[in-house]
């Protein structure tokens, strides 16, 4: 017969930097800023008086039973439950581990009673003092203590910190692992069943060394409890923060890591629980010590299942319409709410009915679910015995079946079912968005070719090559899943969704959180102005294709016909933050600006401006935005309130196409055409060569006023100028060693922001092809035709079809060896030559002159009252390399045609033309590097 009897739950949590409020003066050490440290203390003084309500006990219902389990003594844990009104626990696993005690007197919850010693009530468990003395047999400890004492460089702690089997020494935390060894080597050679756990105190800094029986722990003394008074392990979690609480949160037991908690501690706990195949057991809270403790709580379900706590699922059934967008994107998709419960959410205006078919590895269903229809067509709704890893898909009106177009992972490609994914991660690092504009130098790469595995893991191995040479910003071309199994990223139907080819979405996250940790801003190339032509299933979910506009790659979102113009724009617009949130993103370079069509009052690029920036005051983060409009656009760098659109920087290929057009005179990879020479000495005096907005036409302009270039994104080579060509053929390939070099002079140089492409630095070997994988024969055949429609100009005949494989493995760059070390050497140079001039206060516009020079010689000098540079440079031509001389008063810093930086071929013939090309850098003043 079952009982009637209410189910309680289970709290073992430590309590310093845990279950006791962090105090500001803490927190602000901790980096924290005095406001924000202020607003969780506030928060974590709402979820202690939770607590206290969860454990008061209550007639016919469950309630929340609570275990101290700390470093602390008895006395001391009395001290703390007085002085920040923690709940009454009853039971307090102390001393490291080494003590268990259980209250026995009064009731078995509440506050310690007023003027009473709050430990009085508490009695030893001589079940588990019989456990341990299992453990060290007849040994006397305090005999044993004495002995220890006498070991050089330690010193007792106080008698009150001492137990019946825990001995404990302070030590100097500089010789506290040589003082371990010693006590170590002398229990090994006693053969003593003791072990050690040692740690430095982060309050005073001093090495604190406790002697206990072998094997006991935290975590042994948890698992004892736990197997001791018959615990439902589904029923329990346990709550930490710092390195002693390492082998419960690695125990097995659901584990919650508190906000607070060192990161490369949250990292391991992570690490471990992912490789031992733990599921649900892991909860990294957001908020610090209470308030994470709490939040924890919730996630498993020990507190408000039966309606106690009314935060509890409250936003389940609000409609997203009604929020502000800043926050939309925790709301759309699948959104776990707890460990085993989900929350959908999913805009679908045509349907009256839409239901969650939960599905098997083999896509069959297992369950259905109704959403309930909001008024203006979201449906929403939780579903129960639903944790990270379910695979689920949308039911519309009882006929077809869709994928969720806000899914955050679709495991088997754009085709297969929607999972869902526990978006939280223990984050390492904090962001590296505080890089400024003007000291950004931008590496351009595809996770698929970067590396031979194309994997986001594989990446993280090539990150320190980066950093080797200088950059400190990654763009990475676009993720959402794509048709197929591999993609340039610009065919994406799934926006929520990296890349599964390309690993999980956690994986994604430890890319970017390594990243982080070298000093590397990560930004992400994202798509707007269309979605991809293979898995886009938004059709029958209606109201989110554009019937007025269209594009030659895939269908235009709807940004401007009601009635469902609105959730569609804020839909794309929560798609960017949730880059910027939920992977911790740097900034966005959003893709042909230009071709996003929108006929409304506020374009849509203005409102996408807006949100962002909100949203990143809302966190204390500056996201990067970066416009992608090829050309120069006079609104996009422009503030909102002087009717911009408020970027922090736009691409201008104008540069690139103007170098281009000196070194091979006639040949045009764009489908604007510029002129050899006088466009080059266009855009390095002006900035630009073509002008247009989103709304208004591209046009060729004259010379005019020079613009803030230190807002352009400048290249020589980019995954457009390389991939458009017919043969995917580099810079180097196409123009010569020499020119390249001379080339990337003028750009790394120049005032703009630099942009180097994936190999460029090593002069790659291999070609950057253009390559889709979708599966529909008829949509094969239409890219190849698209391509050769698209550049008329091209002899198509040779190199790789886009559709074959071989146009994505050629792609793949190789390792660094197996290109020019001397180019290598010349890039990494020139990067740290631009860095010693801003450091010399002798860069930017305002030191910056265009000079005069002979036909292809191309100068550019930097100066102020302390230190002069000149960059001569000449590409090709009529005119010898050798006309470059020192000005008077110079010397020479960099030479193109030094040594250390040339190569065996460089007059290889099929390049005469630009066997001339060489950049000289000369400068006064300017201190050695």
């Amino acid at each position: 017969m079952e009982s009637n009897q209410p189910k309680h739950s289970y709290l073992a949590t430590d309590l310093d930097g845990t279950l006791i409020p962090l105090q500001v003066r803490e927190a602000v050490r901790g980096g924290l800023s005095v406001d924000e440290a202020e607003r969780r203390l506030e928060a974590s003084t709402e979820a202690l008086r939770r607590f206290h309500q969860a454990t008061q006990p209550t007639p016919g219902q469950s309630r929340l039973r609570m275990a101290f389990l700390t470093g602390r003594h008895l006395e001391s844990v009395g001290d703390a439950i007085g002085q920040f009104d923690l709940p009454l626990p009853e039971w307090i696993l102390c001393d490291v581990g080494s003590s268990i005690y259980h209250r026995q007197a009064g009731d078995v919850a509440g506050r310690a009673p007023a003027g009473d010693v709050v430990t009085d009530g508490f009695e030893r468990l001589q079940a588990y003092d019989d456990e341990l003395s299992r453990i060290t047999g007849d040994i006397d400890t305090d005999d044993l203590r004495r002995r220890l004492q006498a070991i050089d460089g330690i010193r007792l702690q106080e008698p009150e910190k001492q137990a019946r089997f825990k001995l404990s020494f302070y030590a100097d935390q500089h010789e506290l692992e040589q003082r371990v060894a010693a006590i170590r080597e002398f229990l090994d050679q006693q053969d003593l069943p003791f072990g050690i756990v040692h740690s430095v105190d982060p309050f005073n800094g001093d090495g604190l060394i406790d002697v206990m029986p072998r094997g006991v722990t935290k975590a042994h003394a948890l698992h004892w409890w736990i197997q001791h008074f018959g615990i439902d392990s589904d029923q329990i979690a346990f709550a930490g923060d710092s390195g002693n609480d390492l082998a419960a949160l690695i125990s097995g037991i659901p584990a919650v890591v508190v906000g607070n908690a060192d990161r490369s501690l949250a990292s391991r706990v992570l690490r471990h629980h992912r490789e031992s195949g733990w599921e649900g057991r892991l909860f990294l809270a957001d908020d610090h010590s209470t308030a994470g403790v709490w939040q924890g709580c919730r996630w498993f379900g020990l507190v408000g299942r039966d309606g106690s706590d009314p935060t509890i699922g409250s936003d389940a059934t609000t409609c997203p319409s009604s929020l502000e967008i800043d926050c939309l994107h925790d709301h759309l998709g699948a959104s776990l709410i707890h460990r085993d419960t989900t929350r959908f959410v999913v805009f679908a205006p045509s349907h009256q009915e839409v239901e969650v078919l939960l599905v098997d590895q083999g896509d069959q269903p297992m369950s259905t679910h109704r959403l309930r229809r909001t008024d203006v067509g979201y449906h929403v709704g939780l579903v129960n015995e639903c944790p990270a890893g379910t695979r689920y898909r949308y039911r519309l009106s009882g006929e077809t079946v869709v994928p969720d177009p806000a899914s955050r992972f679709q495991p088997d490609g754009v085709h297969g079912p929607s999972q869902v994914v526990d978006r939280r991660h223990a984050w390492a690092h904090r962001c590296a968005d505080s890089i400024g504009r003007d000291d950004l130098i931008i590496y351009e790469l595809h996770l698929g070719t970067f590396t031979d595995a194309g994997t986001y893991q594989a990446a993280i191995d090539r990150l320190d090559e980066l950093v080797e040479l200088g950059v400190n910003a990654i763009e990475i071309m676009p993720v959402a899943a794509c048709g197929g199994r591999w993609n340039w990223g610009y065919d994406g139907v799934d926006w929520f969704a990296p890349m599964a080819d390309y690993g999980t979405p956690d994986q994604f996250r430890d890319f970017v959180d390594a990243a982080h940790g070298k000093g590397l801003a990560v930004i992400l190339d994202v798509v707007y102005n269309h979605f991809g032509p293979e898995g886009n299933y938004l059709h029958p979910l209606g109201g989110y294709i554009s019937a007025k506009h269209h594009t030659v790659w895939g269908d235009a979102p709807n940004f401007d016909q009601p009635p469902t113009d609105r959730e569609v724009r804020r839909f794309a617009i929560a798609n960017a933050i949730h880059w910027l949130d939920e992977y911790r993103i740097d900034g966005l370079r959003v893709d042909a600006i230009h071709c996003i069509a929108d006929d409304s009052e506020n374009h849509w690029v203005a409102e996408l401006s807006e949100a962002v920036r909100k949203w990143g005051d809302s966190k204390g983060r500056k996201p990067l935005l970066i416009a992608e409009s090829n050309i120069y656009d006079p609104q996009m760098l422009i503030p909102r309130s002087q009717g911009g659109m408020n970027f922090d920087a736009q691409w201008c290929d104008d540069f690139l196409h103007s170098v281009f057009a000196v070194l091979r005179p006639g040949e045009q990879l764009s489908q604007r055409t510029y002129h050899a020479e006088s466009d080059l000495r266009q855009v390095m005096s002006q900035g630009y060569v073509f002008e247009g907005t989103v709304r208004s036409p591209r046009q060729r302009t004259e010379s005019g006023a020079r613009v803030d270039t230190a807002g352009l994104v400048y290249s020589i080579q980019n995954h457009d100028f390389i991939g458009n060509h017919p043969l995917g053929q580099r810079l180097h390939t196409i123009a010569g060693m020499p020119a390249q070099r001379a080339a990337a002079a003028l750009l790394i140089l120049s005032p703009a922001i630099p942009m180097l492409f994936m190999g460029e630095e090593f002069a790659c070997p291999n070609p950057f092809s253009f390559f889709v994988d979708f599966g529909d024969d008829h949509l094969r055949q239409s890219v190849v035709e698209g391509r050769r429609r698209e550049y008329p100009q091209h002899d198509w005949s040779a190199g790789h079809l886009p559709t074959d494989p071989a146009a994505m493995e050629s792609s793949k760059i190789g390792p660094r060896s197996a290109g020019s070390e001397s180019m290598w050497r010349w890039y990494r140079d020139l990067i740290a030559m631009r860095k010693q001039l801003q450091q010399a206060a002798c860069f930017g516009d305002d030191c910056y002159d265009v000079l005069a020079g002979p036909k292809n010689v191309f100068v550019m000098r930097y100066s102020n009252d302390k230190v002069a540079v000149t960059i001569q440079v000449c590409l090709a031509g009529e005119v010898s390399a050798a006309v470059l001389q020192c000005p008077d008063g110079e010397s020479t810093v960099m030479d193109s045609m030094a040594d250390q930086y040339r190569e065996e071929t460089d007059s290889a013939a099929d390049h005469e033309h630009a066997a001339a090309s060489r950049a000289l850098i000369t400068a006064r003043g300017l201190a050695d590097g």
